[in-house]
This record gives structure tokens, C-alpha cells and sequence, in this order.
């Protein structure tokens, strides 16, 4: 049995659904869950907690998003806006999660769309940290992080399956 004691932290979660979209891939209470073993995950303190907005969106929201914030012309899976937070203040983020193209990738890749879905609420919340994956040596910090994440929640590396270049959006 570990010593160390678990990090633990406020966090509050607004969700949003945009245009289109009825409902989420999985419950309220498992996205909770999935965003805090995000956050926990790496050596990065969260002394005064977090508050992520999630976004579920249409393909034209993700597009209009994309093309606003990165001069990209396509929809993407999903979207990270981290925001610098002061001394004593929360970590803030907005994370854009496009449910058709996740639910068409899950296809494509053989993927429950429960668990792509997961991944890349994973990979959102990781960006919300400041994680990422320009280069090589960011992209193997961060994907060795979700592999770690995701097998707590007994889903596979989804870096091997049917995703020839590894590599998300």
C-alpha cells in the first residue's frame, strides 16, 4: 500500500452542448473522473483547483473554432484553450470535443465511442496543462501520460490501434 497521499483538488466542470448534439458519449460523473485523473496525472500542482468548460459541438462549430483560434481549415477532434492563471488561482480552460468526427474516427479505428471519447477528454485535459505535441520528445511525455491515464479506466493504448502516425489533432 502507497503512503503518498492522492492529490486532490477542486474541480468544476460547466458542460455545454451545441447545435445538434442530444447528449454525451458518457456520464457527467465519469467525465468528473476522467478530467481529475487528467489533472492529477502529471507533477503539475493544482493547489487551487480547476475549472474546465467542455464543449460538445458540431463539426461546423469545431471548423468555425479552429479556423478562428489556429488558422486551420478543418474540424478538428478536439480543442484546447488553456488560460494563464495568477499566483492563487484556479487552472482555466475551455476544451472543444467534436462529436461527429469523434464518432466517426471511433468507427474508423475500430474504437468503442465511449472510450475515444475518453481519450480525447484525456488528451483535452492534458493540453489544459500545458502538455503537447509539436515535437517528439513533448509528444512522448504526453503520450505516455494518457496511456497511463487510460489504463486506470481499463482502456487500451490508443496509440497502437489502427492510427498509423500515433498522433491526434
Amino acid at each position: 500500500m502507497s503512503s503518498r497521499k492522492p492529490k486532490v483538488f477542486e474541480l468544476g466542470l460547466d458542460l455545454s452542448l451545441g447545435a445538434g448534439i442530444d447528449s454525451c458519449p458518457i456520464s457527467r460523473a465519469r467525465m468528473r473522473r476522467v478530467i481529475l485523473a487528467s489533472l492529477s496525472a502529471s507533477n503539475k500542482p493544482l493547489r487551487h483547483g480547476a475549472m474546465i468548460n467542455l464543449r460538445l459541438c458540431d463539426a461546423r462549430e469545431a471548423k468555425a473554432l479552429n479556423r478562428t483560434h489556429r488558422g486551420q481549415a478543418y474540424a478538428p477532434n478536439v480543442l484546447t484553450f488553456e488560460y494563464p492563471s495568477l499566483p492563487g488561482q484556479s487552472l482555466q480552460a475551455d476544451i472543444a470535443i467534436c462529436i461527429p468526427i469523434v464518432q466517426k474516427e471511433a468507427i474508423q479505428q475500430g474504437k468503442t465511442l465511449e472510450n475515444h471519447f475518453v481519450h480525447l477528454l484525456v488528451h483535452g485535459s492534458l493540453h489544459a496543462l500545458g502538455f503537447d505535441h509539436l515535437v517528439n520528445d513533448q509528444a512522448e511525455v504526453m503520450e505516455s501520460l494518457e496511456r497511463k491515464i487510460l489504463k486506470r479506466f481499463r482502456i487500451s493504448d490508443p496509440y497502437l490501434l489502427n492510427n498509423p502516425d500515433g498522433r491526434l489533432d
